[in-house]
């Protein structure tokens, strides 16, 4: 005995499987032109210490980030491991994207060495970018900047990041 199956539901059978064997389509980010800083929130964790969970609102600071499709980027902001503050002056270097990940080449604040931060970039429905880090990523970022960096500070980069057992740190930004 042969079953018969309606062509609609052969239609409706197929569009399902094609719909979820499909992996969700991730929209690229793209940067171009300005970005205000507005907000910064990190959760750092260094072992056997107490967590250091800062939130601050950067909006009357000024500090922007000006990204050009040749891959620079200039900004008036010292950037570090985790942290960030205003310059008195302009700084200028270059960036990556790749599948939403910005790989920012820094001048690191503290220890005044170049620096790739590996961010994950997302855009919410109001417009205001986030590009956060996790200790994955800030591993990453070790293992990318290493044949950069002298032995002396690739050593102590080394042992800082050995410390942390968590660090969660976005930045907020707004396009101008």
């Amino acid at each position: 005995m042969r079953l018969k199956t309606p062509p609609q539901l052969l239609s409706l059978l197929a569009l399902i499987i094609v719909s979820c064997s499909k992996k969700d389509d991730v929209e690229p980010i793209t940067l171009d032109g300005r970005y205000d800083l507005k907000q910064v929130n990190s959760e750092v964790i260094i072992q056997d210490e107490e967590p250091e969970i800062n939130d601050k609102d950067f909006s009357s600071e000024g500090i922007y980030f000006t990204f050009s499709a040749d891959g620079t980027y200039t900004t008036n902001a010292n950037v570090g491991i985790g942290n960030i503050e205003k310059s008195s002056s302009e700084n200028k270097n270059t960036y990556e994207i790749e599948n939403n990940i910005l790989k920012l080449k820094i001048t690191e604040a503290d220890l005044n060495v170049p620096f790739i931060l590996y961010f994950r970039m997302s855009e919410s429905m109001t417009g205001t970018l986030t590009l956060s880090l996790n200790e994955k990523d800030l591993l990453t970022s070790f293992e990318a900047s290493g044949a950069d960096l002298d032995p002396f500070s690739q050593a102590l980069l080394q042992v800082l990041i050995s410390q942390i057992t968590t660090i969660n740190y976005s930045l907020e930004l707004t396009k101008a």
